[in-house]
C-alpha cells in the first residue's frame, strides 16, 4: 500500500511539473509574441497551482517589466513581496537585479547578480539557466554592459549548447553591442537558435529587423512569411508586415496585416489597437477617422495614454489645417515622451506648429538645426537638412536656404565642391553678399581651371565694391577660361570683356586697353551688336579730329552699357 501510495506521489508530481513547464513555456511564447496580458494571466495561474514556482514567479515579473514600459514599480513590487521560500533563491534575485539595472542603479544590480552566480555554481561552473538570465537583464537594460552580457552569454552557451532561447539572447546582445557590425555574429547566434529548434519563430523576427537595416527586403519578407508559416497566430510577424506595407504605401495590404495582427492579439482588448488603425486613417489621408481613433484610445487609457497617441493626434490636426488644434497635443507628447524616445521628426513637427502660430520662421530654422543634430547618422542628418533647405527654397527666404546649405556641408565627411557652390550661390541670391565672396573665392581656390568660381567671385564683389576694383582680378581669369572654350563660355567671356572695357574706359581712362578687351568680346560673337556699337563709341572718339571741329560729346550710354554685368545664373552640378 505504501509502495503504491509513493508512486502515486511521484507521478503526480512528475505531472506537475510537466504541465507547469510546458504552462511556462506557453507563457513565454505570449510574452515573446507580445501578448503581454495573456502571458501574465498564465504566469499567475501556475502561481496559484504552484505556489512554490520560482519559474513562473520570475516570468511574472519579466510580463510587469514589459507591461510597465520604463516604469518598473510593478515589477519590483512583484518580486519584493514574494515569500522567503522563493524570494531569495537565485533566479528572482536575478529578477530582481534586472528591475535594479532598469532603475540605473547598477552596483545594486550587479550585487544581486554575482550573489546569485555564487549560490548556483557548482564544480561545473556558473548555472547556464541564471547566465542566460543575467546576459538578458544587460541587453534589456539601458544601463546594460554588453560586453559582460555577451561574455555570460557565450559561457551559458558552453554550459547548455542545445538551449535555443540562450542563442537568441546571445545575438541580441551582438547586434546591440555594435549596431551596423554585429549583424554578422547576431546572425549566427538566431540560425543556431533555429538550428536547435526549428519551430522557434522569435529569431524569425531578428534576423527580419537585420536585413532590414541593410534594405534587403526579400529577407526581409522571407523570414516574416517563415514566422507565420510556423505559428499562424504571431502576433509581431503580423506588427512587421503591416509596417513594411505601410511604409511601401501600400495600405490595401498594410490593412489586411494590420487586421490579422488585431485578431492575433483579440484576447487582450489593447486599446492601442486603435492607434494603429489611426495611423492607417492618416497615411490615407482621412486624418478625420485619425483623429476619431486617436480620441478613442485616450478616452479609454487616460494618463496611461501613450505618448506615440498624442502625436498622432498632431500630425493629423496639422494636416487637417488645424495647426491651433494640433498644439495641445504636439504640447502634450512632448511632456510625457521620455528625452531619449524624441526623434527629429518630432522637433520639426512642433517647429512648423509654433513657426506658424507666430508667425515666425525663426522657430522652424531652429527646430530643422536641432533635429539634425539629434541625429547621429551622417546621412539622415544631411537629409533633415536637405528637407529645410527645400522649405526654404519654397518660401523664398534664400538666407535661411543658405544658412542650412552650409550646415549640412559643414557636417558632412566629404564635402563636394559643387554643394560648396551652390551655398555660396545661395547667399548671393539672398543679398548676403561678403558671405557669398568668402565662399566663391574657396571654391575658385580649390577649382582655379573652373570658371563659375572667378565668374561669380567677380559678380559678389561688384555688388558690393562701388571702386570696381575687387572686381578686376576675377573677371581677368574669366576671360582667360572663357577663351579657352569661346563657344560654351561665350556669354561669360563677353561680359567680362565688357567690364574690363568699361573699367579701363571710365575709371582708368585707358581708352585704348578698353578698346582691346571690346575686340575679344567680339571673338566670341562677330555678330554681338552690343559689342559693336560700343567699339564703334569708342574708336569715333579715339580717332584724330580736324582742327575746325568741336571734340564730340562722350555718349552716356557708352559708360552704362559697358559698366553693368548681366548676372546670368550658373549652375554647377556636384
Amino acid at each position: 500500500m505504501m509502495k503504491s501510495l509513493l508512486s502515486m506521489l511521484v507521478f503526480i508530481l512528475l505531472s506537475a511539473t510537466t504541465i507547469q513547464g510546458q504552462t511556462i513555456q506557453e507563457g513565454i511564447t505570449h510574452l515573446y509574441a507580445g501578448r503581454l496580458l495573456s502571458a501574465e494571466k498564465t504566469f499567475k495561474q501556475i502561481l496559484v497551482t504552484i505556489p512554490t514556482s520560482v519559474e513562473a514567479a520570475y516570468w511574472v515579473g519579466q510580463t510587469a517589466i514589459e507591461i510597465g514600459e520604463g516604469n518598473n514599480q510593478a515589477a519590483r513590487k512583484i518580486y519584493e513581496s514574494l515569500p522567503a521560500t522563493i524570494g531569495n533563491t537565485a533566479l528572482i534575485l536575478v529578477g530582481k537585479g534586472h528591475v535594479e539595472l532598469l532603475d540605473n542603479n547598477v552596483n545594486e544590480a550587479r550585487q544581486l547578480f554575482e550573489m546569485a552566480l555564487t549560490m548556483t555554481r557548482t564544480k561545473k561552473g556558473d548555472d547556464p539557466i541564471i547566465l542566460n538570465a543575467i546576459g538578458r537583464a544587460h541587453v534589456d537594460a539601458k544601463a546594460g554592459n554588453l560586453v559582460y552580457a555577451i561574455e555570460k552569454l557565450e559561457l551559458a552557451t558552453q554550459r547548455d549548447p542545445k538551449n535555443a532561447n540562450i542563442f537568441l539572447n546571445l545575438g541580441n546582445a551582438y547586434r546591440k553591442a555594435n549596431p551596423g557590425q554585429g549583424g554578422g555574429m547576431a546572425y549566427t547566434n538566431y540560425m543556431a537558435a533555429l538550428a536547435l529548434n526549428p519551430l522557434f519563430v522569435f529569431p524569425h523576427i531578428r534576423i527580419a529587423k537585420l536585413f532590414e537595416t541593410q534594405r534587403n527586403w526579400s529577407l526581409v519578407l522571407e523570414n516574416l512569411n517563415s514566422a507565420i508559416a510556423k505559428d499562424p497566430n504571431f502576433s509581431p510577424a503580423y506588427y512587421e508586415l503591416f509596417y513594411f506595407y505601410f511604409f511601401d504605401q501600400k495600405f490595401d495590404s498594410a490593412e489586411y496585416f494590420l487586421n490579422k495582427y488585431i485578431a492575433s492579439k483579440k484576447d487582450e482588448n489593447d486599446p492601442q489597437n486603435d492607434y494603429l488603425s489611426g495611423q492607417l486613417c492618416w497615411a490615407k489621408k482621412n486624418y478625420a477617422c485619425a483623429i476619431e481613433k486617436g480620441s478613442s484610445v485616450i478616452a479609454k487609457m487616460g494618463e496611461k495614454t501613450k505618448p506615440r497617441v498624442y502625436k498622432l493626434m498632431a500630425y493629423a490636426h496639422v494636416d487637417k489645417g488645424d495647426t491651433m488644434g494640433a498644439k495641445k497635443y504636439i504640447d502634450s507628447y512632448f511632456e510625457k515622451e521620455k528625452a531619449e524616445g524624441i526623434i527629429p521628426n518630432d522637433i520639426i513637427l512642433k517647429g512648423k506648429i509654433y513657426g506658424t502660430l507666430t508667425g515666425d520662421d525663426n522657430i522652424l530654422f531652429n527646430s530643422y538645426v536641432q533635429a539634425a543634430m539629434l541625429d547621429s547618422v551622417i546621412e539622415s542628418r544631411t537629409k533633415i537638412f536637405q528637407e529645410g533647405v527645400a522649405y526654404f527654397k519654397r518660401k523664398g527666404d534664400r538666407k535661411k536656404e543658405a544658412q542650412l546649405r552650409e550646415l549640412s556641408y559643414n557636417n558632412k565627411k566629404y564635402q563636394s565642391d559643387g554643394e560648396l557652390f551652390n551655398i555660396a550661390l545661395a547667399y548671393h541670391q539672398a543679398a548676403e553678399f561678403p558671405k557669398a565672396i568668402e565662399l566663391f573665392s574657396k571654391y575658385a581656390t580649390k577649382n582655379p581651371d573652373s570658371i563659375f568660381g572667378h565668374l561669380w567671385s567677380a559678380r559678389a564683389n561688384y555688388a558690393v565694391d562701388t571702386t570696381m576694383v575687387s572686381c578686376i582680378p576675377h573677371y581677368e581669369r574669366t576671360l582667360e577660361i572663357s577663351a579657352l572654350d569661346k563657344l560654351r563660355y561665350k556669354n561669360y567671356g563677353i561680359e567680362a570683356s565688357k567690364f574690363l572695357a568699361g573699367y579701363y574706359n571710365n575709371v582708368l581712362n585707358e581708352r585704348g586697353i578698353a578698346i582691346g578687351y571690346l575686340q575679344r568680346a567680339l571673338e566670341f560673337d562677330t555678330a554681338n551688336n552690343s559689342v559693336k556699337e560700343l567699339l564703334e563709341i569708342l574708336q569715333r572718339a579715339s580717332a584724330p579730329k580736324p582742327p575746325s571741329q568741336t571734340p564730340a560729346k562722350p555718349a552716356n550710354k557708352s559708360t552704362s552699357a559697358i559698366n553693368r554685368p548681366t548676372n546670368n545664373d550658373a549652375v554647377v552640378k556636384n
